[in-house]
């Protein structure tokens, strides 16, 4: 899709069957088998001030209702190869470990185990120097990660709005 996203939570990008679809720009994956999940919307701050609170991925807990904890492994600063256990209800621990990092517009990171490969990515458009467009996507792979990912494909999209929600409020109340 060419040109600006429109306003609003943009919905998934790869659903299973019964679930609604739309196209998107930076569609996470080519495969229709492997569940995606994406939300996108405007925020009225700048790049720098988005980055500066998402980037913080410590302090998340703290205003990000669908985490509860998150612990640095190898200290607070986001970094590839840094490592940060995510605790979020109703989900089991995962360890997700910083892959790509382009300060202050995009980091990825990704949670592997038996089976299954999580991949979240975080990306920052700039709209204009006061306003931002935050665009969260993530998707599952492995013969493990369909299954979970249509399993648990209602609570992703879930959180990954929460988050994208939580982003707005608590920047455009500064």
């Amino acid at each position: 899709m060419a040109g600006p996203l429109p306003i609003g939570h943009d919905w998934h990008l790869r659903q299973p069957v019964g679930m609604r679809t739309a196209p998107f720009r930076n569609a996470v994956t080519e495969d229709s088998a492997v569940p995606a999940y994406a939300t996108s919307l405007p925020i009225d701050a700048p790049v720098d001030a988005v980055w500066s609170l998402l980037s913080d991925v410590s302090a998340w807990a703290e205003w990000l209702p669908a985490v509860t904890s998150v612990d640095a492994l190898d200290g607070p600063v986001l970094r590839p190869g840094a490592r940060f256990v995510v605790r979020q209800p109703g989900l089991r621990p995962a360890t997700w470990v910083v892959t790509t990092l382009d300060p202050p517009r995009r980091f990825v990171w990704e949670a592997r185990s038996t089976g299954m490969r999580m991949v979240a990515e975080h990306e920052i458009d700039v709209v204009s120097s006061t306003q931002s467009r935050v665009l969260l996507q993530f998707r599952f792979s492995g013969w493990l990660g369909v299954v979970v990912g249509r399993l648990f494909g209602g609570t992703v999209q879930r959180y990954i709005e929460q988050e994208a929600d939580a982003l707005k409020r608590k920047l455009e109340a500064s």
